[in-house]
């Protein structure tokens, strides 16, 4: 990682510089392995996991060979000179009570790998060298515009903060069309963001039209949407904005009403443009062609579920949803917290589209991948998962929701389930068979 100048671990606004200790990761599975692809993190000294059947296999990180050990090995550590990073996200409550069992958790720094930033001196060394940049400088089409980005950071900067002293450039966390990195100006954190000139994955979603992104703009600006933490931005999509204190914690219930509220209260808006996309189908097309790509061994299955997503969209349109002004990625990590107030963040997908999209996508993101992946999987997930909908839905309309929206809503949520199904199996090169034939069997189920 070279030109790098500190690890840090993100606690709320704070950082703890972690650069001369040695990292422990917990969880050898294949969390893991993208997680290291993804940070390029020097010092690891020991993965473990807590599955003994992991214990004693061999990985390869970085060019180095680690044996995955037990978490035992912790008990004899100085642990002062270590900090902990978790590479699974599905089971991190697990392994934060696992580590509390058997250490005092106040003498190790304990982390997501979210929250890890690489510091860098200068600019430069962030896009030359950081392998998180580098990857979204190619991904977003950036790579051979280096001194265009320059000089648009720095003429944002000093125009916002005449005479700001810059002292760190910090890579946080990967995004998949555009640029952003966090960067500290008179001691205080900010996040600055340039949007990718041509996304290949995200091409159809993606606005590179200026009269389009200028409308969205302008329409933002005279309802005041998502300008909480803005600091500059401008019609072209440039972004500086003061950086949240943390992500929110959506195992508090009255952040999930807050979510489904302020959504609702977006859909309502009257819209006077027409950024229209067939949003659903389209993130669904475009997964099931980036996985024919990858792994075309999956033909069958993807023709199969081709021909299921077909019937479920006609189904859909024939509830004639009315059209609203929606968000567009409405996941967890674009909502925030800043001093105890929760913000929604990233609108750069914002498009008029069926306003269940980001309904369903929130709270497929909360909570349904996860038990979707589970082993009892299948048919009991499920029931779990369509149940809380009911609920949640009562959140967003602020009432009981009639059967109608329960059904609409419940079509585009196994929509979603089939574009999250392509999604999955791009990363791994397959798709899960088992999940795939009980997702196949319920939407062929007239039963709900």
């Amino acid at each position: 990682m070279k030109g790098y100048r500190r690890i840090l671990i993100r606690k709320g606004a704070d950082w703890e510089d972690v650069t001369n200790k040695h990292a422990i990761i917990y969880g050898g599975g294949q969390g893991c392995l993208d997680m290291m692809s993804e940070l390029q993190l020097p010092n690891v000294k020991y993965v473990i996991d807590s599955n003994e059947k992991q214990w004693g296999k061999t990985l390869i990180l970085l060019d180095q060979i680690y044996t995955i050990e037990s978490p035992l090995i912790l008990k004899r550590l100085p642990l002062d000179e270590y900090y902990i990073i978790i590479s699974s996200d599905k089971y991190a409550d697990d392994i934060k009570k696992n580590i509390e069992n058997l250490v005092e958790t106040r003498n190790i720094s304990i982390c997501m790998k979210q929250n890890i930033g690489i510091s860098y001196s200068l600019l430069e060394e962030l896009l030359f060298y950081d392998s998180r940049i580098k990857r979204a400088l190619v991904r977003t089409n950036w790579s051979q515009k280096l001194d265009r980005l320059i000089n648009l950071f720095l003429s944002v900067t000093k125009n916002t903060f005449p005479g700001g002293i810059i002292s760190d450039y910090i890579s946080i966390w990967n995004s998949a069309s555009k640029i952003l990195f966090c960067v500290c100006i008179d001691k205080n954190f900010y996040v600055f963001s340039i949007p990718a000139l041509y996304c290949e994955t995200e091409s159809a979603l993606f606005s590179h039209n200026p009269e389009e992104r200028e409308r969205k703009f302008y329409f933002r600006k005279k309802y005041n949407i998502g300008n909480e933490l803005t600091v500059y931005e401008d019609s072209a999509g440039v972004l500086l904005q003061e950086m949240a204190d943390s992500f929110v914690d959506f195992k508090i219930e009255d952040n999930i009403r807050f979510v489904l509220e302020r959504c609702y209260g977006l859909h309502q808006l009257e819209y006077d443009f027409t950024v229209q996309h067939e949003i659903l189908e389209e993130r669904y097309r475009i997964a099931a062609m980036n996985l024919k790509k990858r792994a075309p061994w999956e033909l069958k299955r993807i023709q199969e579920l081709d021909s299921q997503v077909r019937i479920l969209l006609q189904n859909i349109r024939k509830m004639k949803p009315k059209l609203s002004i929606c968000h567009g990625d409405v996941v967890c990590p674009n909502i925030v917290s800043k001093e105890g107030k929760l913000f929604f963040i990233d609108w750069e997908y914002m498009v008029l589209a069926n306003p269940l999209y980001d309904v369903c996508s929130f709270l497929y993101n909360l909570e349904t991948k996860d038990l979707f992946a589970e082993t009892e999987g299948g048919e009991k997930a499920s029931r779990k998962i369509y149940k809380r909908l009911r609920k949640y839905l009562s959140y967003y309309y602020k009432r009981e929701c009639t059967d109608k929206e329960y059904y609409q809503a419940y079509l585009v949520m196994q929509t979603l389930e089939c574009r999250e199904i392509m999604r999955d199996g791009f990363y791994i090169g397959h798709i899960v068979e088992e999940r795939f034939d009980n997702l196949l069997k319920r939407i062929k189920c007239k039963e709900i």
